[in-house]
């Protein structure tokens, strides 16, 4: 990444603690660090998308519309205890778990392949094209966390359009209700998504 000050750089401080914020302590000072995460993953997405369409980088997946989940997402799970694992879009909206999350999205975007690595301490997994195929891994991780004392925390895992409709979405939510995992689903139904079900007979409310 460039030396240049980071988009949130405005909202350092803000935050003390890493510790996640329950709906009821949110305060207007977490208000503002949500919404200058907001804009700075907008502005990160945006630099990606323009490098795509410079030939600079490989496929992108704007987060254009999902800022506010990211990170509502982002302040209410603890980065020292808790786990994401995304789907494409995600990773530049998950910067307070670490600045590694978006350093190696970037260098996956553009091919190179370390960005296939989040290295540790930093509890975010690469990102996943292939529709629900992060569920299991989610699962078997947060079924595996139970297992060890010193984990208390949870797996979060986003799914993408369609990712429902996979035997491996299903497969995942029977293991974890039989084993007592604790995993957190995400879906996103974009557009595609919306005119999928209405297709299938589905009414969305």
């Amino acid at each position: 990444m460039s030396d240049t000050a980071s988009p949130t750089d405005a909202a350092a401080g803000l935050l003390g603690p890493l510790e996640p914020v329950p709906p009821a302590s949110v305060t207007d000072q977490h208000r503002q660090w949500m919404l200058a995460q907001m804009i700075a993953s907008r502005i990160y997405s945006q630099r990606v998308f323009n490098l795509q369409r410079q030939g600079r980088a490989g496929t992108n997946a704007p987060v254009d519309g999902s800022e506010a989940l990211l990170a509502g997402t982002s302040l209410a799970l603890d980065p020292t205890k808790d786990w994401i694992l995304p789907q494409y879009r995600e990773l530049v909206g998950l910067e307070r778990f670490g600045p590694d999350v978006l350093d190696r999205y970037v260098l996956y975007a553009l091919g190179h392949p370390d960005g296939g690595n989040i290295p540790e301490p930093t509890r975010v997994w690469p990102p996943q094209i292939s529709l629900a195929t992060q569920v299991p891994h989610a699962v078997g991780l947060a079924w595996g966390m139970q297992h060890q004392p010193n984990e208390t925390g949870c797996v979060l895992v986003f799914l993408g359009d369609g990712s429902s409709s996979e035997g491996d979405f299903y497969e995942s939510e029977n293991s974890a209700a039989m084993d007592g995992a604790t995993t957190v689903n995400i879906e996103f139904v974009g557009s595609d998504g919306e005119r999928a079900l209405l297709k299938e007979g589905i009414e969305l409310q």
